[in-house]
């Protein structure tokens, strides 16, 4: 199963019933989790996140266009673009430099199915 399909399958019939909102996204100096709808817990310690990157795919008027994708050595976070507490994910991955603007806005206006790299460790 690629990653489009994986992300599709997070939102399902019935994950369609759940706002995007429903998910949480918690930081703190060590981690940075999630809680997504079925108040399933998953989490990544910052100092090993690697990269940080955006998902964008079609999923129509009613599903959730973009995904962020956190990965770290041995985990991979998925954020549906909306949650709460994604803008402080947004503040603390600039804060940590070389924050990719650029692709950021790329992907925040792009229809396309597509994968943006907004922050690498390398």
């Amino acid at each position: 199963m690629n990653l489009i399909d994986t992300i599709k399958s997070k939102i399902s019939k019935k994950s369609n019933e759940h706002s995007k909102v429903d998910w949480k996204v918690v930081l703190s100096d060590n981690e940075i989790t999630t809680i997504d709808f079925q108040l399933k817990e998953n989490r990544v310690r910052i100092v090993d996140v690697e990269t940080v990157e955006i998902e964008v795919y079609e999923a129509g008027p009613w599903g959730c266009e973009f995904w962020w994708r956190i990965i770290g050595e041995g985990s991979v976070v998925l954020i549906p673009n909306g949650a709460e507490g994604e803008t402080d994910l947004v503040e603390e991955v600039k804060r940590w430099g070389g924050f990719n603007i650029s692709e950021y806005e790329k992907a925040t206006n792009d229809p396309e199915n597509e994968s943006y790299l907004v922050w690498s460790k390398y």
